[in-house]
């Protein structure tokens, strides 16, 4: 069986969160984007690396229920790595969400700029959304710490977490 770069716990984990009638974005596309895919109604997936996003464009084709985006970094720093990411870098990447009408029941952020991907979906999700970040736990990354301002820790699969808004953002 294929399943994500992830450890086979973690895709467990997500997966039994995914359901056919479920509208999802992902942050950072891969294997994972036609795997998902068919686990949902319909996924939306976000990709800032303009090679990568025409292989994957390639092997998903075929797929009718993707709505596949590059949204390509802002500035692109001549000698920096881009990790970790740098919000300026990625402003248009990461308010992707706030451009779109559309509500998402789950949430996989897997790409760049995860902790203000986070902060950005709010508007964007139900109360009842499912928020996953991968590689959360791994050498926990203090940056992250940011995600915990809007999101509380439900539960979590190696270094795989899912989030819920925190009461002070869930809609009255």
């Amino acid at each position: 069986m294929i399943i994500p770069l992830m450890k086979p716990n973690e895709w467990e984990f997500l997966q039994s969160y995914l359901h056919k009638d479920q509208i999802m974005l992902e942050y950072g596309s891969g294997r994972s984007t036609a795997i998902i895919s068919g686990h949902v109604q319909t996924l939306y997936s976000v990709e800032h690396d303009a090679k990568w996003h025409n292989k994957v464009s390639s092997d998903i084709k075929h797929l009718p229920n993707i709505n596949y985006f590059h949204v390509p970094p802002n500035i692109i720093p001549k000698k920096e790595k881009l990790k970790p990411a740098k919000y300026e870098w990625f402003v248009d990447y990461i308010n992707w969400p706030k451009t779109q009408d559309t509500i998402f029941d789950v949430v996989l952020i897997d790409g760049r700029a995860r902790q203000w991907v986070a902060e950005s979906i709010l508007d964007n999700i139900r109360d009842d959304s499912f928020v996953f970040i991968h590689d959360y736990g791994k050498n926990k990354r203090p940056r992250y710490d940011r995600v915990l301002e809007f999101y509380d820790v439900v539960a979590s699969e190696h270094t795989m977490v899912l989030l819920k808004k925190k009461e002070e953002y869930v809609s009255t």
